[in-house]
C-alpha cells in the first residue's frame, strides 16, 4: 500500500502525538508505522531524485545509469542493475552517447562485449549530479553522520533479509 504525501503527514503526526504521551505502541501498530514510514520517505526520496535530475535534462534511468558507472562495465551488467531488459538499456545508453557522457568501447578479453565507459563530460555530470542529489536527499539533509550511519546499517541489513526473503529457493 502506498501513502500519499497527506497520507505520511497526517500518519507521522499521529504518531509523533502517541510518542509525545509515551504510549507504548503495540506490535502490529509498529509493523504498520514502519511500513507507513518506509514507503513515506521511499517515495519523497523519489519525488526529489526525479526534480534534481530534471534540472540535468536527464531522465531518472538515463541518471541511475550515470550513478551506477562509477568505472567501465558491460552492458548486460547495467541491465542487471537497473532492473530492465538489455533493449531498454541501449535505449538509455543511446541517448547519454548522443550527449557525449557515455562511450561504448569493446571489453579488451572479448571484443563481442561492449563495455560502458564514462567520458570525462560524463565523469564531471555524474560528480554534480551526485553532488546535487546528496544535498537535496531528506536522508542526506534531516539526518547527522553518525544517524546516516546507523541507519545505513539498518537499511543493510533489511536489504540482507529481503534478497533472502525473496530467493528463489524460499518457497
Amino acid at each position: 500500500m502506498l501513502l500519499s504525501s497527506v497520507d505520511f503527514i497526517d500518519y507521522h503526526g499521529s504518531m509523533a502525538q502517541a510518542r509525545n504521551r509515551s504510549q507504548r505502541v503495540v506490535p502490529g501498530e509498529d509493523l504498520h508505522e514502519i511500513a507507513g514510514l518506509i514507503f513515506g520517505v521511499s517515495e519523497q526520496t523519489r519525488a526529489v531524485f526525479e526534480r534534481v535530475v530534471q534540472r540535468f535534462d536527464l531522465s531518472p534511468s538515463q541518471a541511475r545509469a550515470l550513478m551506477k558507472l562509477e568505472k567501465p562495465v558491460p552492458m548486460r551488467f547495467l541491465a542487471q542493475d537497473l532492473r530492465c531488459d538489455a533493449s531498454n538499456v541501449t535505449g538509455i545508453v543511446d541517448r547519454l552517447e548522443s550527449r557525449s557522457l557515455v562511450r561504448r568501447e569493446p571489453a579488451q578479453d572479448d571484443r563481442r562485449i561492449k563495455m560502458l565507459v564514462l567520458t570525462p563530460a560524463g565523469q564531471r555530470l555524474r560528480k554534480r549530479l551526485e553532488d546535487a542529489i546528496h544535498a537535496a536527499s531528506p536522508v542526506m539533509t534531516a539526518l547527522s553522520s553518525s544517524e546516516r550511519k546507523v541507519f545505513r546499517t539498518l537499511l543493510g541489513k533489511l536489504a540482507a533479509a529481503s534478497v533472502q526473503a525473496n530467493h528463489p529457493y524460499n518457497g
